[in-house]
């Protein structure tokens, strides 16, 4: 695919039809959906993920679910790697959180009394308030990096690889800016709605379960099909 024809109608398309493609194998289906509930085996559902970014687009078909020590290692490495990325603007926000609470603490301990702010407090909540907006500010910025740098490192082979932000900005330089923004926007809408699915009093839990796999192949498929588009 061409980076500067890139086709984000075309790439949903060809991720909804690699997804779908998850029903020829029921076991694989079920077995994946088991092992993303649980936490530390959910590692395998996302070296699964990361197997299909790898495959992507030179396979048309799922990979079998094959070698789950591998898959469970990749699965670390990825997790790792979003660790990292998202440290810093967990950082921020924890200090927000904290000085939020501490003042919320002594407040309520030592405060002038119930519905009333000491002029000490304005500083602190404003603070706090400055911190989250950061955190906030700074995800958006890593969420971009993120996502491509992960697939990087996926298909390459190396962890630093995901922090290669010269050679990662110039991968998405070639998808389009404008492209890649859109479809990271699609992406998360999606993320919302299946989020919201699992909010469903009752039944919404078991529906996510059985829909975790093929979304987590149709996100897969889509990024790694992205990433290629702009790979040198």
């Amino acid at each position: 695919m061409d980076a500067s024809k890139l086709d984000l109608s075309e790439n949903l398309r060809d991720a909804f039809e690699y997804s779908m493609r998850m029903a020829s194998d029921a076991g694989r289906w079920i077995v994946l959906a088991i092992l993303g509930a649980i936490p530390i085996a959910n590692f395998v559902a996302i070296g699964y993920a990361a197997r299909i970014i790898s495959e992507t687009p030179e396979s048309k078909e799922p990979p079998r679910l094959t070698d789950y020590l591998g898959l469970w290692a990749s699965g670390l490495k990825v997790f790792a790697a979003c660790l990292v990325y998202m440290i810093a603007s967990m950082a921020i926000l924890g200090i927000g959180a904290f000085a939020t609470l501490g003042w919320m603490f002594g407040h309520r301990m030592m405060g002038p009394g119930p519905g009333r702010l000491g002029w000490s407090a304005w500083p602190i909540l404003g603070f706090a308030g400055i911190a989250f907006l950061i955190g906030i500010a700074a995800a958006f910025p890593i969420a971009i990096l993120a996502a491509m740098g992960i697939a990087h490192m996926i298909r390459t082979g190396g962890f630093v690889k995901a922090f290669a932000f010269k050679d990662i900005i110039g991968i998405i330089g070639r998808v389009g800016w404008g492209n890649y923004l859109l479809w990271l926007v699609v992406m998360f809408a999606m993320a919302l709605i299946f989020s919201a699915i699992g909010g469903i009093p009752g039944i919404g839990w078991l529906i996510s379960l059985i829909l975790m796999p093929p979304f987590l192949a149709f996100v897969s498929r889509s990024l790694g099909s992205v990433y290629a588009s702009g790979a040198p």
